[in-house]
């Protein structure tokens, strides 16, 4: 098993991520009411392959029915030890969120990485993103805010790495996990150059047939019985974005912003001390595509109305600029080699 990480050191990354995940995440799962989140709500019914729901639900099945292929495949596990016990959805949410964040923050450290941070600051940015409050409420509850983190991170990964694969995958696998996620496909166009445009729009115009395939044949399949659910509520849309612009301008909606990723934030304000120079020393190793990234991010906020759980698409983006603020500013010049030598030190005899 040894030999086996030492040859694939990205393994023992992802292991160390689902670690950051799976505890807070469980304790989410096992503490909250069924009435804590609407969304839950419907997801669940969801899985369990009700989908008279409204349409801007409807049609993002793809993790509900992961959820419910690995919920039955647990009770066929456990069926021995409890006969007729209930399908574990929620439960098998937790594992598939937890799965699905941990692969984010691998895309993170990755992207940290690639942009120039050493293997310590880059590990730091991705446990900067994964204990966020944020990540364990998603991983815990029946939701699919983990898969946008995750396109997006990979999105913001491919960037950085021109990783043309990558790229395509996101391109053609995204909007059909959720329809939001197109809203960051300009940045395919924009800012994946180094991949062929006879490769890019392909890609694209795949993953808006897949979409749409997925939306008729949930139609056939299972079609509405409850006409409304079929039209979206622009008056809703609008509340939202009324509503998230008043909390953006309150001290609270400031606070949820600047707590988003808790302590770590003071590793982001303290990038901007020190004046221009030491600024220069990280702010330009963030790949261009961040800008437009965090707009889209701001974006989706006012769109969903959820400050919180939309703030955490900007993950990518901060997890690297963590990283390269604790590798290079000079607030933190000397810190890993400070403990490396302190590690020489206590193995010497």
């Amino acid at each position: 098993m040894l030999p086996f990480i030492r040859r694939h050191p990205l393994l023992l990354v992802f292991l160390l991520a689902l670690g950051l995940v799976l505890g807070n995440g469980f304790i989410i799962l096992v503490n909250h009411s069924s009435t804590f989140s609407s969304d839950e709500a419907v997801y669940l019914r969801m899985a369990r392959g009700d989908f008279d729901v409204y349409v801007s639900y409807r049609y993002r099945v793809v993790l509900p029915l992961l959820a419910r292929a690995l919920a039955e495949l647990m009770t066929g596990l456990g069926s021995w030890r409890n006969p007729g016990s209930p399908v574990p959805v929620g439960s098998a949410f937790w594992l598939l969120n937890s799965t699905l964040l941990a692969l984010a923050g691998v895309c993170i450290y990755r992207a940290a990485r690639k942009l120039g941070a050493r293997v310590a600051p880059a590990l730091l940015g991705m446990a900067a993103v994964l204990s966020s409050g944020v990540v364990s409420y998603l991983a815990g509850l029946a939701l699919l805010d983990s898969a946008s983190v995750l396109v997006v991170s990979a999105l913001y990964y491919a960037c950085c790495a021109r990783h043309g694969r990558v790229l395509l995958l996101v391109a053609l696998l995204g909007p059909v996990l959720k329809e939001s996620l197109l809203l960051f496909m300009p940045l395919v166009l924009l800012h994946g150059a180094f991949v062929p445009w006879r490769y890019r729009l392909p890609a694209l115009a795949g993953g808006m047939l897949l979409l749409a395939g997925v939306h008729g044949l949930l139609d056939y399949l299972a079609p509405a019985t409850n006409l409304a659910v079929l039209f979206p509520q622009p008056l809703a849309l609008l509340r939202n974005i009324r509503d998230a612009t008043a909390a953006l301008l309150t001290p609270r909606g400031l606070l949820t912003l600047l707590m988003e990723y808790g302590v770590f934030t003071l590793v982001l304000a303290a990038g901007f001390w020190g004046g221009r120079s030491a600024m220069q020393t990280w702010l330009p190793r963030l790949h261009p595509a961040a800008i437009g990234l965090l707009l889209i991010v701001l974006l989706h906020m006012l769109l969903s109305g959820d400050i919180s759980r939309m703030a955490l698409l900007s993950a990518p983006v901060f997890g690297t600029a963590v990283a390269l603020i604790l590798d290079r500013h000079p607030l933190f010049a000397g810190l890993f080699d400070l403990l490396a030598n302190a590690r020489l030190k206590s193995e010497t005899p």
